[in-house]
């Protein structure tokens, strides 16, 4: 009898939308991991990490959708996290690029005029913001995930 819930005794929607995640997710690192594969983004090692972080998303994310499992949760939001922690650290990087740059084209700026010229340089300073959303993404696929032990009175529910 079909009562609306799957195997891991999570209703059937839940465990749909919780597949759609992860499918945007890997959809999204493949995409992305295009991109900076054919921008050449990989000639140091700081340009390789988003790669290298990417990757390992891709993986980890594949496992979720496969073959979920307590340990499978817990190192999605380990990556997840650390894929927004790769994205933030990306802006900066781009950031600071594009302020050296402008600082050495036109020493004379300054402030705002100066800060603007840096948001809006020839390296897309918000591009690493879209690892941003892929991993808030992942996390929200990993939220009171049946597999992993969740308690009402923790959360004062």
């Amino acid at each position: 009898m079909d009562n609306g819930t799957s195997t891991n005794r999570e209703p059937v929607v839940f465990c749909n939308v919780r597949t759609l995640l992860l499918g945007i997710v890997a959809f999204g690192i493949v995409g992305t991991s295009t991109e900076l594969t054919l921008l050449g983004h990989f000639e140091e090692a700081a340009q390789a990490a988003p790669l290298i972080v990417l990757a390992s998303c891709l993986a980890v994310t594949i496992w979720q959708l496969l073959a979920p499992t307590t340990t499978s949760v817990r190192v999605m939001r380990v990556v997840m996290t650390l894929l927004i922690v790769t994205s933030a650290v990306g802006v900066g990087f781009h950031f600071e690029g594009n302020l050296a740059f402008k600082r050495e084209l036109y020493p004379e700026l300054t402030g705002l005029e100066l800060f603007m010229e840096s948001v809006t340089g020839v390296t897309p300073v918000f591009a690493p913001g879209s690892m941003l959303l892929l991993g808030f993404v992942g996390l929200t696929s990993t939220l009171r995930h049946p597999r992993v032990a969740w308690s009402p009175a923790r959360t004062g529910e």
